[in-house]
């Protein structure tokens, strides 16, 4: 995504950071002899950014992890993703162009934004022009994530988004070749990835805000009604408009304490299978708690960047 600064030697593997609703995320993923393994997965409560710095600095000193490569993963308000027909320009032209194609469905000036893209598959929008997912990231928040990450000694190489973090996670951690999709539930807004052979095909933030109690909630009924409703007009749109092969496969990312009770639900209304995420084996077989999984998703998915990629 946006790559940052000449690349230093770098240490083994890779330090994914997040930071959002009031948490500092760290997850450190390296190669081991049989895969990925995991060697670090920490929350940390952070109420500002100025507590974040200090926080991430002070650990940083404690675990001796001065000058190793880490991957930035934007909280969802720190960025709009847009969906547009490429422009008809060199690929080397391509994100300026995007930039400029975007200027009227964003409220921002062009000056503030920080525009990256990223293409879709080829076959995702059949008898049409190739279309582009843009980043348009606020200056702002980018020198923020950039001083944090510089402050506490660590070499930043990438700053990225949760969509691209969450691709990093199911391409680990199951075969997506005949397409899935994965649901992450939050209370400050869901995400919904419809993926394929390791490519984003279509992308939605759900309106549907999940607490970690909902399911015990009065208006449950309502919430899980329209939960339903917009997970699978996203399903249908893929099979009908987009003209791939049905998904029968959901996979929900861990919850604190609700996982096996939402997939048993989502299951029963949808007529799909559902399976919870968990990455404890995946990442190497330690103890991993989904709670703790959850709070950290963003930070593995982050951490997974140069793994997938190889």
């Amino acid at each position: 995504m946006f790559g940052l600064f000449n690349r230093q030697k770098q240490k083994s593997g890779l330090l994914g950071i997040s930071f959002n609703e009031q948490e500092l995320s760290l997850a450190h993923v390296y190669r081991g002899d049989e895969g990925p393994m995991l060697g670090m997965c920490e929350v940390i409560a952070a109420e500002t950014p100025e507590v974040a710095v200090k926080e991430l600095t002070a650990k940083v000193q404690q675990a001796g992890l001065q000058g190793f490569s880490c991957n930035f993963v934007l909280s969802p308000a720190d960025y709009n993703l847009l969906l547009i027909e490429a422009p008809a320009v060199e690929e080397s032209e391509l994100a300026a162009a995007a930039k400029w194609k975007i200027r009227d469905m964003i409220d921002k000036p062009l000056d503030q934004l920080a525009v990256v893209v990223f293409p879709v598959a080829e076959d995702a929008y059949r008898n049409q022009r190739k279309m582009l997912y843009v980043v348009a990231a606020d200056k702002v928040r980018i020198d923020q994530a950039v001083n944090m990450v510089v402050e506490a000694g660590l070499n930043l190489e990438y700053i990225d988004i949760p969509e691209l973090a969450m691709l990093n996670l199911t391409s680990l951690y199951l075969d997506d070749s005949n397409g899935v999709a994965m649901l992450d539930l939050r209370k400050n807004g869901s995400l919904l990835n419809l993926c394929k052979s390791s490519s984003i095909y279509l992308t939605r933030h759900l309106n549907t805000q999940m607490n970690d109690d909902m399911m015990s909630a009065y208006e449950w009924g309502n919430i899980r009604e329209r939960l339903v409703l917009e997970v699978q007009r996203s399903l249908d749109y893929y099979a009908s408009q987009m003209r791939q092969n049905h998904i029968n496969k959901l996979v929900l990312a861990p919850r604190k304490s609700d996982s096996i009770q939402l997939a048993d639900q989502l299951k029963e209304d949808m007529g799909v299978n559902v399976e919870v995420m968990n990455l404890e084996h995946a990442l190497g077989g330690n103890p991993l708690p989904l709670a703790l999984q959850q709070s950290c998703l963003m930070a593995m998915g982050g951490a997974l960047k140069l793994e997938m990629a190889a």
